[in-house]
């Protein structure tokens, strides 16, 4: 067998060995109960507040540290390497993060759905702490570099239990 071939299988291997653990962990998650966020409106703006409601459903009894909901920024940069090939590289990283208690440690009981309110104030100036005082000047310039930066905004809820946590994520838009 050649050496290629053999590398091939091998990645292949492990690209389903990922997959499968990935599935796994899924199933154990659903297994345990759901998180709903339901939201009135998914796009803000600095100063706003987020309300919304947390819909929880458990499927089995689960000790808990406790219920949170987080607003998340996320910076993601796209660099466009070899415009000729349209080959491009893309990084991200968390630029804003606030975890707001919902509930806290106790025992949560399956049953019907359970739903909690939840307020977030979006800080007023979240957006130009994110750009600094030069980020026309930046933008400009990485515009004209290939690069492509822009943030993405989302809410997480999770319920923290031993194992893997219950959670859900969606996106939101803040301009």
């Amino acid at each position: 067998m050649e050496s290629g071939a053999l590398i091939a299988i091998i990645v292949i291997s492990i690209i389903v060995i990922v997959l499968v653990i990935l599935l796994v962990m899924w199933l154990i998650a659903k297994s345990k109960g759901k998180i709903e966020i339901v939201l009135d409106n998914y796009n803000y703006s600095p100063g706003d507040t987020i309300s919304g409601k947390i819909n929880l459903t458990i499927k089995k009894p689960v000790q808990s540290k406790g219920l949170s909901i987080r607003l998340i920024g996320e910076r993601i940069q796209t660099n466009r390497v070899n415009i000729g090939n349209q080959k491009s590289s893309t990084n991200s990283q968390m630029v804003f993060d606030f975890k707001q208690p919902v509930e806290g440690a106790k025992e949560y009981q399956p049953g019907p759905v359970v739903s909690y309110d939840f307020k977030i104030k979006i800080p007023n100036d979240v957006i130009t702490k994110l750009d600094g005082v030069l980020g026309a000047v930046v933008k400009t310039a990485q515009f004209l570099s290939g690069t492509n930066t822009s943030v993405k905004w989302y809410l997480l809820s999770d319920l923290d239990i031993p194992g893997i946590d219950i959670s859900k994520k969606i996106r939101i838009n803040i301009a």
